[in-house]
This record gives structure tokens, sequence and C-alpha cells, in this order.
């Protein structure tokens, strides 16, 4: 009996070993576990896990996710990817406690590039280092949600490589900023420039002021831009110059000054093609104008002919050959009106010829119900009631 016991004992001391870092909860459906850093010590060791944590969510950060003394993580070089569910992309999500501050250092995600979507959601950030981001290698997706950024490094995204990833569920390529307030005004100058392969930027609601000429010269592959929402009041002309490959841009929300040099926009539109998603409103001169009848009215001097030579009239242009079309159909319809009321007219004075027609000049009708010939009668002969003699 005791020895029965001790075995249990001994088998309940192993799974206690094994059990999962202390805070850190497994949802075997998502593949994924939550790790509270409330109850963590670090660091989070990648052998404590009892699964293989495809998708790791850090919550109530406060502070430091240090790489040294001791790191954040540790052991996750050793993660077996062939474990993965092929449904779910490998993702690593930073979460912070509602005002808390988030620190990063170049190193402290060593090691994690197994990881190809990074979230970090309401955290005050103090600080982006440069490279800080290039241990992930090339990720599908990379958002910040909420909360600030007080600064900003120009190489923060310096080794990383966003781009649409074919061996994940839905491949994106997606760099998205959105509701995060960027205390400068301004991203940092030129630190896009390392992302030439993403496909979607998405700059919304971060507070920025200023834009750059040439914030995008390296996105060539880039086919959707959105900076709605933002204080800035106009783009740069000629800014999308580089982004060749662009179909879509967003950026309604803004408070436009809508003059003639700020909308150069909309001639941009059309010469590439490019679909506007939401609408431009004026903010001033007139406000709640919509920039196109502005841009109508104040700066379009094209001619609806375009090349064409035409006539203008309204906001439609008659070309020489519809011209000459409409006038030769319309010599044709009189033509054709001359020779209807022609024809009418000469039956008319045919229908007069008739039998039963209208007494000719010179005759007249007898008392009788036929017409007689008045007038003289042939020369030598008598008329009649007189003799010869």
């Amino acid at each position: 009996m005791a020895a029965s016991v001790l075995v249990l004992l001994i088998v309940g001391v192993t799974v206690t070993l094994a059990v999962d870092p202390q805070g850190c909860t497994y949802d075997s459906t998502l593949k994924e576990y939550t790790c509270n850093a409330r109850s963590w010590s670090p660091p989070l060791v990648y052998s404590d896990f009892d699964n293989v944590p495809q998708v790791l969510k850090l919550i109530e950060i406060d502070g430091a996710l240090s790489y040294t003394g001791p790191a954040t993580f540790s052991g996750f070089e050793n993660v077996n990817t062939a474990l993965f569910d092929g449904n779910i992309v490998p993702a690593l999500h930073i979460r912070c406690v509602s005002g808390g501050s988030l620190i990063m250092y170049n190193g402290t995600f060593a090691n994690m590039d197994w990881v190809k979507e990074l979230r970090i959601f309401d955290c005050m950030i103090l600080s982006i280092p440069d490279d800080v981001f290039s241990s992930f290698g090339t990720l599908n997706y990379f958002s910040i949600d909420g909360g600030s950024i007080s600064n900003m490094g120009f190489n923060c995204f310096n080794g990383v490589n966003i781009e649409r990833m074919n061996s994940v569920p839905e491949p994106l390529g997606m760099l998205a900023l959105r509701n995060t307030q960027i205390t400068s005004g301004g991203l940092a100058n030129g630190v896009l420039y390392s992302l030439a392969n993403v496909s979607t930027i998405i700059l919304d609601n971060i507070h920025v002021r200023v834009i750059q000429k040439d914030m995008f010269q390296a996105s060539t592959k880039v086919t959707h831009i959105s900076m709605k929402n933002n204080p800035f009041i106009a783009l740069p002309a000629d800014m999308f110059d580089k982004t060749t490959s662009l179909t879509t841009l967003e950026i309604s929300g803004i408070d436009w000054v809508c003059t003639c040099p700020n909308l150069w926009i909309w001639s941009f539109l059309s010469t590439h093609n490019v679909s506007l998603t939401g609408d431009i409103v004026c903010a001033s001169p007139t406000a709640n104008l919509r920039a196109a009848e502005y841009y109508k009215q104040q700066c379009d001097t094209t001619s609806a002919c375009g090349d064409d030579t035409g006539v203008v009239i309204g906001t439609y242009c008659y070309v020489i050959s519809d011209i000459v079309f409409h006038g030769v159909l319309l010599i044709t319809f009189i033509i054709a009106l001359i020779a209807f009321a022609m024809t009418v007219h000469l039956k008319r004075q045919t229908g007069d010829q008739k039998p039963g027609g209208r007494p000719k000049r010179g005759d007249r009708k007898a008392s009788g119900s036929t017409w007689k010939k008045v007038g003289g009668s042939k020369k030598g002969e008598p008329r009649k009631g007189e003799s010869m003699a």
C-alpha cells in the first residue's frame, strides 16, 4: 500500500512539473497560449510549455521585455514548426495593461523567427529601437493598435521583411499602425525604406501632422495605402510617384485645405488608374464642399474634348465627326421634308383635273342638271332655234 502511494505521489510530482508556465493557459481549439505578466516570472521557457505555443499572447504587460538578466523568452529556437496547424498563423500578440508601458530592446525577440504575425495592443511604447524586429525575419502581418509611440528609430524595421506569405492561410503583407498617437507628429524620416515588399500600408488615426514626400519611395509593391483620420491638411505633390503598383488609396477624414495645388491628387488618381476609397471633403475655403466639386469648378482646365477637335457645350464635347454626322442627318431630314411637301402639292393639283371636279372657266351650268356650252357656235352654223335663212 505504501509503495502504491509513493508511486502515485511520484506520478503526481511528475505531472506537476510538466504543466505550463505559471500564469499561462492553453486553448487547444485555437492552439494558443495566453500568459499574464502579473503571474509569471521571466523568462518564459519554451520547454516548460506542455503544448507547442503556435500562438503566444502576452497580456497585462507594463514595463520592459528584456533580453538579458533574464531574457523574456528562452529556448524558443527549439520550437518544432512541424507540429504547427497549417490553418493557424504562428503569432505573437503583446497587450499592455490599461495605461501600461512597453520597453523593447534590440535582442528582445531573439530566436522568434517562427512568428509570422506580430501584434501590439494598447501600449505606451517609450521607444522602438533600430533593428528591434530583425529577429522575426519575414512577417505576413505587423500591427500596432492603440496606445502611443514616443520615439521611433529610423531603422526600427531594418532586417524585417513584411510581405504576402503564401505559406499562411491568409497572405497579407500588411503593416498597420492604427489609433496610435505618434507623439512627435510624424513618422521618423525614412522609417519605411526597408519595407520594399509590403503590400498594404495602413496609417490610420495616428495623429501625424507632417507627411514626408518620399516616405513611400521604396514601397514599389504596395497596392493599398490608407492614411485616413489624421490631422494633416494636404499631401506633398507627387508623393506617390514611386508606388507603381498602387491600386487603392484611402484618405478620408482629413480636414483638407482645398486649393488647386493641394488637390493634385485628382489628376494622379485618373492618370494612374488608382481608386479612391471614401470621400475627400474640404474644410476650407468652403467647408463641407466635396473636393471633387471644388477641383471641377476651380482647377480643372482640361477641355471636355481632350486632344480632339470639337465644340464644348456645357460638359459635353461634340467632336468634328459628330458635328458632320448630325449636320448630314439634319440636311437629309430637311430634304425629305421638302420632298414630302412637294408630293402632297402635286397630288392636290392632279386631283383638280379629275371628272366631277370644279367646272372650267367659260362653262356655266344650265337650268337642268347638265352643263351646256354657251358662247358662239362654229362659223356658218345657225344657233339653235334659228334658220339658215
